[in-house]
């Protein structure tokens, strides 16, 4: 049964986020395994560095720039912070490159989604390009 990996598929190359969550022991356990599999069957090289840009709302601008601040000290860069009319929210981006480790990433996500929770902001997940053998930096240029 291919389609669902191939619906899959489309939403990442579409740039849609792709985050599984487990309860485990009333603990969020998150699981980019589905996205990352994804970006590999789009042509992704998981040895290569990739720059992810996660999608965040705030109720207010404070909290935004507070959450970017957290953000900031794990290496990630902070885009624009714009208003939405239609939500009554602020939206905002952060861009940051790694190895698509499922681990790391796995404990990255965490550690956003808890940080975006304590400051009453909406994670909205992330998206990235696939960054193909031959193009971008390999895992040992890092």
């Amino acid at each position: 049964m291919i389609w669902p990996y191939a619906l899959v598929a489309l939403l990442v190359i579409l740039g849609i986020q792709v985050v599984h969550l487990v309860a485990r022991r009333d603990r969020e356990r998150f699981d980019n395994g589905l996205a990352l599999q994804a970006l590999q069957s789009a042509g992704a090289d998981l040895y290569r560095m990739h720059t992810l840009t996660h999608s965040f709302t705030a109720p207010d601008s404070r909290q935004a720039q507070m959450l970017m601040g957290a953000l900031a000290s794990l290496g990630l860069e902070s885009g624009p912070l714009e208003f939405s009319r239609e939500g009554q929210r602020w939206r905002f981006t952060m861009t940051g490159s790694m190895l698509l480790d499922r681990n790391k990433l796995n404990r990255l996500t965490g550690r956003i989604v808890r940080a975006a929770h304590r400051l009453q902001c909406v994670y909205e997940g992330w998206q990235a390009q696939p960054v193909t053998p031959g193009t971008g930096r390999t895992i040992e240029d890092c």
